[in-house]
Order: C-alpha cells, then sequence, then structure tokens
C-alpha cells in the first residue's frame, strides 16, 4: 500500500494495463503512474496509458486547485474509471489474456510485453487505488539458493575429477 491515487494493482493475475511505446501498444502490470507535464497519464518510462474503446492516451485536464497549496488529483475506481472531482475522464484500458494464453506473452524489455493473441478488452477487471503490486520473488531466498547451486555444482565436479583420476590410476595400474 502506498496510498497515492496513481498507484494501481490489478486484482486479476491474467489482466494487463496498455500503455503506447515507440513500437506499438505493450502490456504491463505495473500500475506506478503519473500526470506528465503535456496532461498525460503515464507509466515510470513515460509511455501513455490506453484510453478504453480508443488507441489514444488518457488526458487529465488541468483543474482549479483545492487548496492554495495541492492541485486537484485524479482517483481512479474499482472499474478503471479516471476521475477528477465528478468528471469522469475515462477509462484505463486493460485487456485479459486467458489463463492458457499467457504463455504467448514476450517480454519487451523491463515490465512490458507483447502479446501473441489479440487479448480483448478486460471490462470486469477489478482496479486497487493506492497500492502497488509487487513482485512474487524474494530476493534474499533466491539469492541463498544460488550460492547454494553454485556450491553444490562445485562439489558435483569436484567428486567427478577425483574420480576420473582414481579410474586413470587404476587403468595405469592394470596396464602397468
Amino acid at each position: 500500500a502506498t496510498g497515492a491515487p496513481l498507484d494501481l494493482a490489478i486484482q486479476e493475475k491474467d489482466v494487463f494495463f496498455v500503455v503506447e511505446t515507440p513500437f506499438g501498444e505493450r502490456l504491463t502490470r505495473n500500475g506506478h503512474f503519473q500526470v506528465n507535464r503535456e496532461g498525460y497519464l503515464v507509466n515510470q518510462e513515460g509511455y501513455n496509458v490506453i484510453e478504453q474503446g480508443s488507441k489514444k492516451p488518457l488526458k487529465i485536464p488541468q483543474a482549479a486547485p483545492v487548496s492554495d497549496q495541492a492541485p486537484a488529483v485524479p482517483s481512479v475506481k474499482p472499474n478503471g474509471e479516471v476521475t477528477l472531482g465528478t468528471a469522469t475522464l475515462g477509462k484505463i484500458k486493460m485487456v485479459q489474456a486467458s489463463p492458457a494464453d499467457l504463455g504467448g506473452l514476450a517480454s519487451s524489455g523491463g515490465d512490458l510485453f507483447t502479446f501473441s493473441a489479440n487479448a480483448p478488452e478486460a471490462d470486469k477487471a477489478t482496479v486497487l487505488s493506492g497500492v502497488l503490486e509487487t513482485s512474487n520473488v524474494q530476493a534474499p531466498l533466491e539469492m541463498v539458493q544460488l550460492i547454494l547451486n553454485v556450491r553444490l555444482t562445485d562439489l558435483s565436479a569436484t567428486a567427478l575429477r577425483i574420480q576420473d583420476e582414481g579410474l586413470g590410476r587404476a587403468l595405469q595400474d592394470l596396464a602397468g
């Protein structure tokens, strides 16, 4: 939980946000979004978040400040609609890949993916605002496992070398 209104997570595991890159649309699960200087909703790399039902980027108009210090901040409803005050600005485009089709995802660098199939727009996805999805990998445990695997490989190589040397001596004694 971050509390930031534009930090978003999707509850369903087979649904992805859609962003526009110079190489075309890409899918992402990383919902750390912000509004850029031009007023578009973008991801961390600055790629525009696409509006559902179109291929246009989602525009967030400048709003009058709520107080002297803080401008109005857009919020996101659980259905993906972006609102500013009482005005609905659009809905974030999300696509759904069936669990059987998740193998069609290909990494496109960083947290972006391409999808080989034509994924339909996800109409019933649940967006959680103020929350970011975390990795299911625990880095410290994975590092310990990696070190153990390297040491086991070294031990296996040493055992094979010792066995090879022993067999070589046995052959020399028989031949000799």
